[in-house]
């Protein structure tokens, strides 16, 4: 079962990395091209859409952490 979620930490792992990269292209595409008011909507999404990255990636943290004391629990007996 720890193996489990490990392996599920290191997938949701590879997403945030994913995300992090879509968000910097996005973001280089958008300040390549002239800012005008109507991209107001389009930095809001990119906003929502790095928290969400940012919470993966917190989740992520979290699980692979209490699947490595698991599985060094594991182990150690």
């Amino acid at each position: 079962m720890s193996l489990k979620k490990y392996e599920t930490a290191r997938q949701l792992n590879k997403m945030h990395r994913f995300g992090e990269i879509i968000l910097i292209v996005l973001l280089l595409i958008r300040v390549a091209r002239d800012v005008t008011v109507e991209d107001i909507g389009y930095f809001i999404s990119l906003f929502l859409f790095s928290v969400i990255v940012i919470v993966v990636g917190i989740i992520a943290y979290i699980v692979e952490v209490k699947a490595l004391k698991e599985i060094e629990e594991i182990i150690a007996k």
